[in-house]
Parts: C-alpha cells; structure tokens; sequence
C-alpha cells in the first residue's frame, strides 16, 4: 500500500536542474500544488459567505486544480509544437480545452481573455498618454491598483465614484509599503 501511495504522489520527470549540485530530482504532487492562499481565496469567492471548507477538502481542491493545470497545460504545450512554435498561445489553451472536452469552458474563457486583453491595453494607454497628469479616466472596474511605469515610479491608483483614478506617484519604497498596508487593510474588510 504505502508504495502505492508513493507511486500516486510522485511524478517521475526528466531532471530538472534547479542548481549545479542537484541535477537529478524527484518531483512531488506536492510540489506543482498551487499556494492553498490561493486557492482558499478562489473557493470562498463562489461559496455561500459563512461556509466553512475542511483542511482535507482544501488539499483536494489544490491536488485537483494542479492536476488539471498540469493536464491543459500538456495538452496545450502539444498544440504548440505541433505549430513549431516554443510559446504557448492562448489560442492553444483554448484548443486544447476542446480536446480535453472542456470545451463548455471555452466561452467564459474566451470573455475572460478579452477582459484581461482589454485592461491591459487600458493600462498601458494609460500611462503613455497621461503619464504627467493627475487623472486617468478608465472605464474598467477590474483594473488593479498598482501600474508599473516605464521608470521606477510606481502609480498608485484610488477608484472615484466617478470611475476615474487619482495617481499618486510614490518614488520612495517607505510610501509604495505604506500604500501597500493600506491595500491589505482595504481588503480585510
């Protein structure tokens, strides 16, 4: 039994080379599993708001997001070097959401895509044409809080009621800390 426990939790990849002493390792599920912060703030999102998740119920939820990670991201690496390319493509993740027959996902993912396409997009227009000003005007509500600038300022942005974000530029790492406190306790409430 406890070898077959062993074969279930670890995956035999070619080696990996993490540093020049260790050329030939052993990677554990546990290893590619994705932070449990993560992945308890996901489940929290779409559950009734006083649930409570058991320690075994989060591990499942993390095995099981890595394994199907792992699998997409396979199927989509395939996909890219049948295309002769070394890049996966979101298109190739998309396709290969069809070939693992996923595909009732690939509606709200291509909406998804778009969204994050756009937002990026707005960013960056952003701070090209209004990178002396005050205001920005962007219509996106998604738009994280902070946007690296081309230099080493950073822009902390505060959402209006009118949906424009007042920019503060922060050039010294004690105001970005302190900028960054204030967004920890504004979303712990």
């Amino acid at each position: 039994m406890s070898s077959e426990k062993n074969s279930l939790n670890e995956l035999k990849l070619p080696p990996v080379s993490i540093s020049s002493k260790k050329k030939n390792t052993t990677i554990s599920i546990d290893d590619l599993n994705l932070p449990r912060s993560v992945v308890l703030k996901l489940a929290k999102k779409v559950l009734p708001e006083h649930t409570n998740i058991q320690k075994d119920a989060i591990t499942a939820l993390m095995r099981g997001s890595s394994v199907f990670i792992n699998y997409l991201s396979s199927a989509a690496f395939e996909l890219s070097k049948l295309s002769a390319r070394k890049v996966i493509l979101p298109s190739d993740v998309l396709k290969a959401m069809e070939n693992i027959e996923f595909s009732s996902f690939i509606p709200r993912m291509t909406e998804e895509l778009e969204l994050y396409e756009t937002i990026i997009k707005e960013k960056k227009d952003a701070i090209k044409l209004n990178k002396n000003s005050s205001t920005v005007e962007i219509k996106d509500e998604h738009i994280n809080k902070k946007m690296k600038t081309d230099g080493d300022e950073t822009i902390e942005a505060d959402l209006d009621q009118n949906n424009e974000y007042n920019e503060d530029i922060f050039d010294d790492e004690e105001s970005e800390y302190k900028a960054e406190e204030m967004e920890d306790e504004e979303l712990e409430k």
